[in-house]
């Protein structure tokens, strides 16, 4: 392995100089020739190469037999679309254009033309467009293809590909490349960068990055790089690498649901101590994409896995060449040993091994990795951390224990199981079952806005007062399209649980002015629906009626600027309606359209119900017209949700006392218990909001 790495580095040392002076070695080539020290390889039978022919290369017409040997050879320039290559890809088509109008000898005033011949696409409508705007601008027309050449490379390469070209070069390293394409992409970015380094400079970069390369001499005597044909090398006194720090990673166990549930054998944690103290080596690992526990234990003479594991992952097993016995390992005695296993595992996403193991039946763990392994991959071991690291691919691994899980205490007495439940179950006959049921907190007030609260307590009534509201300027209309069918709809079956139910909330609706018996010609069912906290929400299903309802065009307000009007403010109050709906009347003439039926009777509503087309619109329209003066000062209103946000404490009581009292007079109530009074940061309507800005609430993407 050794010597092959040595040959390896030779040839990429020796690609690396050649790479370095090929523009030394072409300008001195040529002027060689020039002056008669070399003869023409592709001239005549003598390998002369006279100053005639020199004068006579530039022109088509007398070539001469010098040049016959360009008649079999087709070069031609690629075309360029400017799209369908990337920046890399452009400098490797000029990089050809250079050495086609060098092999060619193309003249300097033909070769813009020549170009402009290539471009197709995007390239060639960039360049008419170029030359129209010179041309407009009274500027010179590009001519030679230096110019050219500057303007292709400001309009097809990114304005930092220079800097990132360099950038890409500092930051090379070997990582999880081969030799060769660490390679390749280094001579690839010392050709896209003009580095001005020796040669010396050069190899000390390649190898300072390269991981695999071990103690070599890799310099050679400046001379001997520009002596091609001595074909030998001269080493000075040897130059060593220092040791190279390796890449590490520290590997722990998958987390995830173990291949069967085993139960723990391990010595049990002494109270006061360090967990590591008392415990040996355990971990996860995987087997054929199977989660694993695995231990590593130096006391064991082999590696082994247990019969378990072998049979649920369906292992293919062999006989053992020396059968033997263990001690042990499970009650009972010896555990004879006669076959084994080639095991594949994993830990993480580095470590991918695979080792002979010896088929036992054991219930320690799934695999148990002993002296062989470690002899293998010549462990290191720590006691103090309980870690294992070792170089595997040239990566340092260190494999972490897991902590052993605390014992779960078993349920005390007075808990039964399933069996016992069901006996208990029929021998009485009856139980008596204990529901949990969160209580809602009570709402904090500040001192400051006691006083305040019991001045406007009629506005934060436990429940709405009987009677119908009063009929605001604005009331919610229902009209009709012109010529459409009135629906009739036939009501839902429901069980006589849920239809006691529904007649008692139509019931508690009637004493409270909300809903009245109908004479409709339409009508639509209603239904129950659960609710969170176990009880049950009557829903009218208007599916049918809004159908046929001329839809509203009012701009409901957008939440992003909304939000925009809260910056500055540093104290912010919440208040909530209170059966928001249920505060707006309906337009007089139009409650026989809201119609619905249970399995006795037909009501209609007096005040808006939730369910309706244009009811979102109608209810902003008057909570708007309501706060008008306020919206956009200290207010934000979004449905029945407002806003009241100060700069200063003594504003924001005075805030709020003009807010409650356009309440008070317009008779619309508030929800004390969903109401925040004086904070620094609230939460509304899915983002917190406080004096530092806009947040989204944690609970909203704890999910995710």
């Amino acid at each position: 392995m050794e010597e092959e790495m040595d040959q390896m580095i030779d040839q990429m040392t020796d690609r690396m100089v050649k790479l370095m002076n090929r523009g030394g070695q072409w300008s001195r080539t040529h002027s060689q020739v020039e002056d008669g020290e070399f003869g023409n390889p592709f001239g005549g039978s003598d390998g002369s190469y006279s100053v005639d022919d020199l004068e006579r290369r530039p022109g088509h017409d007398h070539r001469g037999d010098n040049r016959r040997w360009e008649a079999g050879i087709r070069i031609d320039i690629p075309e360029f679309d400017g799209v369908s290559v990337n920046p890399e890809g452009f400098i490797d088509w000029l990089a050809i254009v250079e050495e086609v109008f060098e092999f060619k000898e193309v003249p300097e005033n033909k070769r813009v033309s020549l170009i402009a011949t290539r471009l197709r696409g995007r390239a060639s409508a960039w360049w008419q467009q170029l030359k129209l705007t010179r041309d407009r601008l009274g500027k010179s027309k590009v001519v030679t293809w230096r110019k050219m050449k500057k303007c292709l490379r400001s309009n097809f390469l990114p304005h930092n590909f220079q800097r990132l070209m360099y950038q890409r070069l500092q930051n090379l390293k070997q990582g999880a490349k081969s030799v060769d394409d660490y390679t390749t992409e280094f001579y690839q970015l010392i050709a896209r960068n003009d580095i001005q380094e020796t040669e010396e400079q050069l190899v000390a970069r390649y190898i300072g990055e390269c991981k695999k390369v071990g103690k070599r001499h890799l310099f050679a005597e400046h001379d001997d790089w520009q002596n091609d044909d001595a074909g030998e090398y001269y080493e000075d006194p040897p130059v060593y690498d220092e040791e190279h720090q390796c890449e590490e990673e520290v590997m722990t166990g998958v987390v995830e649901v173990n291949l069967v549930v085993r139960r723990s054998c391990f010595t049990p944690k002494v109270v006061g101590d360090d967990w590591l103290k008392h415990n040996i080596f355990q971990s996860t690992c995987t087997i054929l994409g199977k989660v694993c526990t695995f231990v590593i234990d130096s006391g064991s003479c082999d590696n082994l896995i247990s019969e378990e594991a072998v049979q649920k992952l369906a292992m293919k097993t062999e006989n053992c060449p020396k059968p033997y016995k263990l001690q042990w390992l499970k009650k009972g005695g010896e555990v004879t040993v006669s076959k084994r296993a080639l095991v594949q595992f994993s830990v993480g996403t580095t470590y991918k091994d695979d080792v002979w193991c010896d088929v036992v039946a054991m219930d320690a763990c799934h695999l148990l990795l002993g002296r062989p392994w470690e002899y293998d991959r010549n462990i290191d071991h720590n006691g103090r951390t309980n870690t294992y690291s070792f170089l595997f691919g040239g990566v340092k691994i260190t494999l972490v224990p897991n902590k052993p899980k605390e014992p779960v205490p078993r349920p005390s007495g007075t808990l039964l199981t399933l069996n016992q439940f069901e006996d208990e179950l029929e021998a009485e006959g009856e139980i008596f079952v204990l529901l949990g049921k969160e209580v809602a907190k009570e709402v904090e007030i500040p001192e400051a806005m006691v006083p305040l609260l019991k001045e406007f307590a009629d506005v934060f009534p436990n429940e709405l007062p009987d009677g119908l509201p009063p009929l605001h300027d604005i009331q919610h209309h229902i009209d009709l399209q012109l010529g459409a069918q009135l629906p009739n709809r036939p009501h839902y079956r429901i069980s006589p649980g849920e239809h006691e139910e529904l007649r008692r909330q139509v019931e508690d609706l009637i004493s409270k002015g909300h809903v009245r018996e109908s004479m409709s010609p339409c009508a639509v069912p209603a239904l129950l629906t659960y609710k969170k906290d176990g009880t049950w929400r009557m829903c009218v299903d208007s599916r049918a009626i809004n159908k046929i309802t001329v839809r509203y065009r009012f701009p409901i307000p957008l939440l992003d600027d909304l939000l925009d009007q809260i910056s500055g403010a540093s104290i912010f109050t919440k208040l909530d309606l209170k059966s928001g709906y249920y505060q707006i009347r309906l337009r007089p003439g139009d409650e026989w359209k809201t119609a619905f039926k249970t399995r006795e009777r037909l009501y209609e509503w007096l005040v808006m119900p939730f369910g309706l087309s244009n009811a979102p619109s109608t209810f902003t329209r008057v909570i708007n017209q309501l706060f008008r003066p306020f919206i956009g000062k200290f207010v934000v209103v979004y449905f029945d949700d407002i806003l009241i946000y100060s700069a200063t404490f003594g504003e924001h009581v005075n805030h709020v006392r003009q807010v409650l009292t356009v309440l008070r007079c317009d008779s619309l109530y508030a929800a004390m218990k969903k109401c925040v009074f004086m904070v620094p940061k609230v939460l509304f309507l899915g983002y917190v909001v406080s004096e530092e800005g806009i947040q989204v609430d944690e609970s909203k993407v704890a999910a995710v």
